[in-house]
């Protein structure tokens, strides 16, 4: 709130095991935090927090090689795991190793309501602070309302190990 604000900070002696010589170690931060809309959150979001088409689809591919098992196509859904409706901005967490996504604004309004905030993927339960905007799956979406696909009972893609979709 706006005046005179106190900050307490209270020192407790104890040992830290990542200083063997026993020395003490001090750590103190404070934040400034300012609660904004969801609105404004989800505009920041897009605007800064979107990963290329060629990183996306490098990723899926490094995601897809390192499996161990020889795996020729992903099935993704091009719906949304909080709604079953259509994605509409597809994003997941920026430390997500899944080729899903979700609908950031569903996403983003859940959390932004719910009191414990926890931020966690709703597909791999990773905190997901850090969201990212998934370029290649929104080329995937656009692509598919140009098709006129997007209207159809088809609710999911292929995912081919070169990167490429159907």
């Amino acid at each position: 709130k706006s005046g005179n604000n106190t900050v307490q900070i209270k020192f407790v002696k104890g040992s830290d095991p990542r200083n063997p010589d026993g020395e003490e170690t001090y750590v103190a931060a404070v934040y400034l935090v300012k609660k904004i809309s969801c609105e404004s959150l989800l505009q920041t979001i897009k605007a800064e927090n979107k990963r290329s088409v060629e990183d996306c689809k490098k990723m899926l591919a490094e995601e897809i090689a390192s499996s161990g098992i020889d795996i020729d196509k992903v099935v993704c859904p091009l719906t949304c795991v909080f709604d079953m409706q259509p994605l509409k901005t597809p994003a997941k967490g920026a430390y997500c190793k899944h080729p899903n996504c979700f609908s950031l604004e569903n996403f983003v309004n859940l959390w932004y309501k719910n009191s414990q905030r926890k931020w966690t993927c709703p597909i791999c339960k990773v905190k997901s602070y850090d969201l990212i905007v998934d370029s290649y799956f929104e080329e995937i979406l656009q692509d598919a309302k140009q098709k006129n696909l997007d209207k159809s009972v088809t609710t999911n893609v292929e995912i081919l190990k070169d990167g490429s979709y159907r």
